[in-house]
């Protein structure tokens, strides 16, 4: 998709993560999941919203500009800045799917 943008056009992708269910299911189970849970919920409890992201780390995966758009946020709206929290989970580029679409891979 394209947009444009002070005079230019920026291509624009959205897609999702798709998600293996059993391994989530065996994640939350596990011991370092409860840490981790435990951790965070320490961290946020005292916020009042919570943003969260999962992205592709890619040169031109726009990871830099969503965080500068936060701090412009956070700058622009002062009284967010004690309520709001980001979470930002980045996945190696070379993150795969197990369970790739066969459709999306026949069309490679």
């Amino acid at each position: 998709m394209g947009v444009e943008y002070n005079g230019r056009t920026v291509l624009l992708k959205v897609n999702h993560i798709g998600i293996n269910q059993e391994d989530v299911y065996k994640m939350i189970r596990s011991q370092s999941f409860f840490n981790f849970k435990y951790l965070l919920s320490q961290q946020v409890q005292y916020k009042k919203y919570i943003i969260s992201s999962v992205d592709r780390l890619h040169p031109i995966s726009g990871i830099k500009a969503k965080l500068e758009g936060y701090q412009m946020f956070l700058k622009s709206y002062p009284p967010y800045r004690q309520n709001t929290c980001l979470i930002q989970y980045i996945l190696p580029e070379s993150f795969q799917d197990k369970d790739k679409d066969p459709i999306q891979e026949s069309l490679k």
